[in-house]
């Protein structure tokens, strides 16, 4: 339902670490909530990694926060 919601479907089990990303804030994700394993990417044994399945909902929430009307964001109140 959730992946439904953000507009993708991920049923895989692939890993990513931080040295596979060039963004700076999904670097900082992985770091932040990923754990030891193996990369599936550059087969880095032992590398702080995160699931796809994680990688691309804090994608599409960066993305939905960037696109968001600013009537609704977080950040920018809205006309009361």
């Amino acid at each position: 339902m959730e992946e439904q919601e953000n507009g993708f479907r991920y049923t895989g089990n692939k890993r990513v670490c931080a040295r596979c990303m060039r963004d700076g804030s999904l670097m900082k994700f992985i770091a932040a909530r990923g754990d030891d394993g193996e990369c599936d990417f550059c087969s880095t044994p032992d590398s702080q990694s995160v699931g796809l399945r994680d990688l691309f909902l804090e994608m599409s929430r960066c993305i939905r926060h960037e696109f968001m009307p600013a009537s609704i964001s977080d950040d920018i109140p809205g006309p009361e």
